[in-house]
């Protein structure tokens, strides 16, 4: 689904991918931020009995050396570690709501102090250290594309957008926040939470424009620096020339002054993302910074202390802050990687809020279910029924899409069933690769998401090139890849058998595919094949050639 898009200086639209769980699962491809999910949540749950329990062992009166004796640390280290493997980006986010759980307890027992700020940061090194050592094998041959952060100055979520994404569950959140607001309101606290929060948003804000424009000024830095007689300072010239056009191209290379007078505009005219988030954390905060000793309401608005079970009133607020936190931080920031701007992040950090909010809503609504009476319990019935359905149009819709509207004679668990009825040649041409002995198999190459790849991914024999863009995520750049691209598009459409050859045997290639994607895709010059090769296999739509004497180092 594309429910957010970036907008370039020129007005063109630029892609952001912003999955949620249902649409992943619709999907059914297992993607690390899928198979995170049963992690992320037992992580929630730790989160959780971390927040109730009357005895931690995240406790400034214990040595660290004291907290390795003891085997809810290691559990901890154990499911939080497991997240940098399974989904590297949850392994710092839910490390920082452990350790923010942790803060908010000693909180509520001693009040404020400049010692929360070294609990939170030394509690989070401790567990990162852990849970990296808990799975150094898989570290020790880890190759990351995360190339730091940078600022994101035009780019930003236009409020319309990031109600459609988020409404559903946005609804439930803020009247639940709005109903502790006012029963825990308290002057003291709104001003403290005002305070912090608009702080926040303007140092954000500020340090991205002033970040965005030190990047920009590169192009003119680094090229003087690069004429310098000193060789040291002119390959750090280069390097810094070089890192400003990279940035630069992300914004249409326009002016600077242009790009930072368009992320100043932008933010300004359409507020309404930062808006909702600002008006969120200042209703959540005012709640939080209250209750310094963890208090529960009764229904006659007295107060008394809470205990464990109660407790979960302020976890849900906590999950509410943070998921605010992490659909902020896209704002003002991404981190760079292969795509070049905020895709990535957007997509990562907004499915993690989708996973908290909706906890959020979830129990938010129950509490709420319990506590309003009258008036109040029938507009939030009214209101969270409007949204709750709405929220459903989606996959109401694309349920019955994805199922041909649920018909029955057509269920199956065959992955490859209806590869078999809308592409019976390449499917039988397939399953005679399936049984043949193993060889590298040439075969179109194209883009994700489409039938290309079919071959090698259907018939598990190896081929030359799979979907250039995924390969060139996954392997951190195009640099392994080379020339396969255009070497296989070379080996179809070449008549010179020399060259084709030449190909051929660089890549130790076994079986030629040649169907109906081949012959669309590249204008294939069937010759050379016939006149040089031999056919092992041929329907009305494929033909497989065998290039003679390849060695085979091993069989399926």
């Amino acid at each position: 689904p594309i429910f957010i898009q970036d907008v370039s200086l020129s007005g063109a639209n630029i892609e952001v991918i912003d999955e949620f769980p249902f649409f992943s699962y619709l999907l059914s491809d297992l993607h690390p931020h899928l198979l995170g999910m049963p992690f992320v949540l037992l992580a929630l749950a730790l989160s959780l009995h971390l927040f109730t329990s009357p005895n931690i062992y995240l406790n400034k009166t214990r040595r660290i050396m004291d907290w390795f004796k003891d085997e809810t640390f290691w559990l901890s280290a154990l499911v939080l570690g497991s997240l940098g493997f399974i989904n590297t980006w949850d392994f710092p986010i839910y490390v920082g709501l452990f350790c923010l759980v942790q803060a908010y307890r000693r909180y509520q027992d001693e009040g404020w102090n400049v010692g929360l700020l070294w609990d939170f940061l030394k509690n989070g090194l401790v567990l990162g250290i852990a849970g990296f050592f808990l799975y150094m094998p898989f570290y020790l041959g880890f190759d990351s594309q995360a190339g730091g952060i940078l600022p994101s100055l035009e780019f930003m979520t236009r409020g319309v957008h990031f109600w459609v994404m988020f409404a559903a569950l946005l609804v439930p959140v803020l009247a639940y926040s709005i109903h502790v607001f006012i029963q825990d309101f308290d002057r003291n606290s709104f001003y403290k939470a005002q305070k912090i929060v608009l702080i926040s948003l303007l140092v954000l804000f500020l340090v991205s424009i002033l970040y965005g424009w030190l990047l920009l000024s590169l192009q003119q830095l680094g090229p003087s620096l690069a004429g310098s007689s000193n060789a040291a300072i002119s390959a750090i010239g280069a390097k810094l020339s070089l890192a400003g056009s990279a940035f630069a191209g992300v914004h249409e290379n326009g002016p600077a002054s242009e790009i930072l007078r368009q992320a100043i505009l932008r933010r300004v005219t359409m507020p309404g993302t930062w808006l909702t988030l600002g008006l969120l954390m200042i209703l959540v905060l005012t709640v939080l910074i209250r209750r310094p000793q963890s208090v529960l309401h009764t229904e006659d608005n007295h107060e008394k202390p809470a205990d464990g079970a109660a407790r979960i009133e302020g976890f849900v607020l906590i999950l509410v802050l943070f998921g605010a936190l992490l659909t902020l931080f896209p704002e003002y920031f991404y981190l760079r990687d292969q795509f070049g701007w905020r895709m990535n992040t957007i997509f990562k950090f907004y499915f993690q809020s989708w996973i908290l909010w909706g906890i959020a809503a979830a129990a938010g609504s129950v509490i709420l279910e319990q506590m309003l009476r009258g008036w109040r319990l029938a507009i939030f019935h009214v209101v969270w029924i409007l949204f709750f359905l709405a929220g459903l149009a989606y996959p109401a819709v694309m349920l019955g899409d994805k199922t041909n509207g649920f018909a029955m004679s057509e269920w199956t668990l065959d992955g490859n069933a209806y590869f078999e009825k809308y592409y019976p040649g390449d499917y039988a041409a397939i399953n005679w690769l399936q049984q043949a002995p193993l060889g590298v198999t040439t075969e179109a190459v194209g883009g994700s998401y489409t039938e290309y790849a079919r071959v090698s991914t259907r018939s598990g024999q190896p081929s030359v090139l799979g979907w250039p863009g995924h390969e060139s995520q996954w392997r951190g750049g195009g640099e392994e890849m080379g020339s396969r691209y255009g070497d296989i598009q070379l080996l179809y459409e070449t008549k010179d058998w020399i060259e084709a050859s030449r190909i051929l045997e660089s890549y130790n290639v076994r079986y030629v595919y040649i169907g109906n994607l081949e012959r669309s895709t590249y204008q294939v010059a069937l010759e050379k094949f016939d006149q040089m090769l031999s056919v092992v296999y041929r329907n009305g739509e494929v033909t497989i050639y065998e290039v003679p004497g390849v060695e085979v180092t091993n069989q399926k």
